[in-house]
């Protein structure tokens, strides 16, 4: 068994600063392995407490597992507030350099083409949801052809009104699904005209959610990228839709095999 192994935390570009001080997983030093135009941000940990057989045995151990997925999260982050950086999943390790750089070497064209995407650039997560409450009660604002056959129920004699009625109660419900959805569409669809990319992710499972996306957005673009955000929020907020925006975060969502 080797005396220590080399953790991987994300790929950067061969010219990255390391002169800023960061500490890794158990505060190991963080150190630069480079092949040709990309470089890997690596740590020195013991070889006997990380073999994959010790990992497994404290995978559901939280107390043990918390303070190092916040130091891989702690280098990636500061990478990338610094450069183009491609995350590595945790637990990524190499028995020594070689290892290390036959894993660049295996992907070399594909990690330089991500590096290349992910400059000056960075990832957003936009979320939306809405109450099912809310949207109803806005539904003649959100919907003008819902709304103009509540007014005519509401304007019609007693015999045509009552099957007025009818028709609004039974379309009610479909025309919600139909406003949220277009609403979902319409953010995503106007923030990837801000963005280098976007991606449309899986919704939680209960709750209101009806649109979870991460934008990959040109810091030169950030502005205009907000303001659109802003736009929306404005737009829709009252109506019974609620905007969850975060970032920047490290570019996972555009450096994963589609």
């Amino acid at each position: 068994m080797a005396d220590t192994v080399n953790y991987m935390y994300c790929v950067v570009p061969a010219s990255f600063d390391l002169e800023a001080d960061v500490s890794g997983v158990e505060d190991a030093a963080v150190r630069v392995v480079k092949l040709g135009e990309v470089a890997a941000l690596v740590s020195a940990l013991d070889g006997t407490s990380y073999t994959p057989e010790a990992i497994a045995e404290r995978a559901g151990d939280v107390e043990w597992l918390k303070p190092r997925a916040l130091a891989h999260d702690r280098v990636v982050t500061w990478a990338s507030d610094r450069a183009a950086a491609i995350p590595m999943p945790m637990w990524t390790m190499f028995a020594d350099d070689s290892g290390v750089l036959a894993a660049l070497q295996g992907r070399y064209d594909t990690l330089r083409s991500h590096l290349v995407t992910l400059h000056d650039t960075r990832e957003y997560t936009v979320r939306v949801f809405a109450d099912p409450t809310s949207v109803a009660s806005s539904l003649a604002t959100l919907s003008p052809r819902f709304g103009e056959l509540e007014r005519s129920f509401q304007n019609a004699g007693p015999g045509q009104a009552y099957l007025l009625q009818r028709k609004v109660e039974e379309g009610r419900k479909n025309e919600i699904r139909t406003v949220v959805r277009q609403v979902a569409d319409e953010t995503y669809n106007t923030l990837v005209r801000y963005s280098v990319d976007a991606v449309h992710e899986q919704l939680p499972k209960g709750g209101n959610a009806v649109l979870n996306a991460s934008f990959l957005v040109a810091n030169g673009q950030y502005d205009d990228f907000r303001r659109a955000l802003t736009d929306l929020v404005t737009r829709y907020q009252a109506a019974g839709f609620q905007f969850d925006f975060t970032g920047p975060w490290p570019a996972y969502h555009f450096v994963r095999e589609r």
